[in-house]
């Protein structure tokens, strides 16, 4: 018997239909098995932030909030605003970060920078230590905060520039000498940025 010669087009369609096949086969063979159940694993929900608000509020304390927040949310976290208080200062839609403290300042003469909760006075402007943001901070501010001295403040500064930028202020925990009482000690005075 005698094999006939295949013309051009032939050959080109014969190449098609060949090629056709093995892909079929090498799909079906890459299919998942259907006996196997899918698992679908759970969506990761982001971590509420911590915010610490102070001063011409009706509840001053910390507050968790959901990422992407602003300031006008942390103060409705709080129960909203005292009449004494002065807005012309704040930027009520600035985003907060984990760690942040925000101050609420009064209108001057209406308050000593004093607020009252459950009729106790609380100084607001402990020490006059202000905010300081961790991820800027010098040797000096750092220095400044409750229980950190020149050698804890360069401890600061070093982990800091080993890492980059701190995520969080419990990062510090991180720091050999830092323990979790200096670090909620010092936590009201500090913020991310």
């Amino acid at each position: 018997m005698k094999y006939r010669e295949l013309n051009q087009w032939q050959s080109i369609a014969l190449g098609f239909v060949t090629g056709a096949a093995i892909m079929a086969a090498a799909f079906v063979v890459t299919l998942p098995d259907r006996s196997v159940p899918l698992t679908l694993l759970p969506t990761a929900t982001p971590s509420l932030l911590k915010i610490y608000i102070t001063g011409a509020i009706k509840s001053p304390g910390v507050f968790e909030v959901p990422p992407g927040s602003r300031i006008q949310n942390v103060i409705e976290a709080s129960g909203g605003l005292l009449q004494e208080a002065d807005l012309q200062t704040l930027n009520l839609a600035a985003a907060v970060s984990d760690g942040q403290r925000i101050d609420i300042p009064f209108q001057s003469g209406t308050e000593d920078k004093k607020s009252s909760v459950s009729g106790t006075p609380i100084d607001l402007n402990v020490g006059g230590i202000q905010n300081i943001p961790l991820n800027r901070a010098s040797q000096k501010e750092l220095e400044s905060l409750p229980g950190i001295g020149e050698e804890k403040a360069s401890k600061i500064l070093e982990e800091r520039n080993k890492r980059g930028r701190f995520q969080s202020i419990d990062d510090l925990l991180e720091i050999d000498g830092f323990s979790q009482k200096l670090v909620n000690q010092i936590r009201p005075y500090l913020y991310i940025d």
